[in-house]
């Protein structure tokens, strides 16, 4: 099921904008709405014909936006969301790519970038990767396990670069039957 691009866009650029309002360090925004519809249309139809799978039933967490912080209080923008899954779930490749990036840093932990025509699809918080850098995969290739224990429970950070403008997931993906929003 998609959601209308354009009414999603316009809540979240009201909800940003009375989030920046109310913050001390004031955000500054510029948006096209226009050219925000397009890139999530775009990115929309690239991913038309995938599926986001996972070994067990999991649950998706609309992280995507502007929060704010629960320890330091200012206002962050978190770029992905969360799929609580359970411990050391296989990971499925979401369509056909190349494996352009893997490792470990201090955000996203162990993770994988695949490229999939004009968009990067982040696969972080992961226990092990299967796959290497300039490996060809195909949807439904195994490419990690996820599930590391976050803020959040047990599962992984799934986040989309279309053109590299971070996109919310939630709004453009197809996810399978076992798909809960929290």
């Amino acid at each position: 099921m998609y959601f209308n691009i354009s009414k999603i866009l316009l809540i979240n650029i009201i909800l940003i904008i009375s989030i920046s309002s109310c913050s001390s360090n004031r955000i500054n925004f510029e948006y096209n709405i226009d050219n925000l519809i397009k890139i999530y249309n775009e990115a929309k139809n690239e991913l038309e014909n995938t599926l986001f799978q996972m070994e067990d039933h999991y649950y998706v967490i609309n992280t995507y936006g502007f929060v704010k912080h629960p320890i330091r209080g200012d206002i962050i923008f978190r770029d992905y969301i969360f799929i609580n899954s359970k411990y050391n779930s296989k990971i499925f490749s979401i369509s056909n790519g190349e494996v352009i990036e893997t490792g470990f840093n201090h955000v996203w932990d162990y993770y994988i970038k695949i490229k999939y025509n004009d968009l990067e699809i982040i696969y972080g918080n992961l226990l092990k990767i299967e796959i290497n850098i300039g490996d060809i995969v195909s949807m439904g290739n195994i490419i990690g396990y996820g599930g590391m224990n976050t803020v959040f429970g047990d599962g992984i950070t799934l986040r989309i670069k279309y053109n590299n403008n971070f996109l919310n997931p939630i709004i453009i993906m197809n996810f399978d039957n076992n798909r809960k929003l929290n």
